[in-house]
């Protein structure tokens, strides 16, 4: 069996239609580890990092990330690089 499918400029073209190719918007990370050892958040602390784009990630140089927690303990910075470092490497962009 065969078919006419071919891939064009990042979309399907299908025998002369042309189908848009999808637009990601957003992607969301989310972390979860325990609360701190001074009790001043939850027994679990979450944190959401939003990946996003009004126009697209594929296609907008204006991204940005998004932090949304109620509580997210660090001893140091590097606690933050690695989380972002991981983000990278799944966005492939590092």
């Amino acid at each position: 069996m065969t078919s006419d499918k071919t891939l064009t400029n990042d979309s399907l073209e299908f025998g002369g239609n042309v189908d848009p190719p999808t637009n990601l918007h957003e992607a969301t990370f989310k972390f979860s580890q325990e609360g701190n050892c001074l009790g001043s958040t939850e027994e679990y602390e979450t944190l959401n990092i939003t990946y996003e784009s009004s126009l697209g990630i594929d296609t907008d140089k204006g991204r940005y990330f998004v932090l949304r927690t109620d509580g997210w303990s660090v001893d140091d910075e590097r606690d933050l690089e690695k989380l972002f470092n991981r983000i990278k490497k799944i966005l492939n962009e590092t």
